[in-house]
């Protein structure tokens, strides 16, 4: 299991006796070797990329209006 002090920040894979081999300090961070993230929702990024696609549409349009002089 890997580790992070953090006092000093040194980062390694083992410590002997639950102590920073850099400082001595025992203030240390674990680090699990799976983590585990949450599932992405695919109807929110459906969502997400209608919505940019409309403000890019409207954009496009705003601009072209005021290209023509509307």
């Amino acid at each position: 299991m890997s580790f992070q002090c953090l006092t000093c920040g040194h980062k390694g894979k083992q410590t002997s006796q639950g102590a920073c081999p850099a400082c001595g300090s025992f203030k240390l961070k674990r680090k699990s070797r799976l983590k585990l993230e949450p599932e992405k929702s695919k109807k929110n990024l459906g969502l997400k990329s209608l919505a940019m696609t409309l403000l890019w549409l409207y954009l496009g349009y705003l601009t072209f209006q005021n290209l023509l002089g509307y």
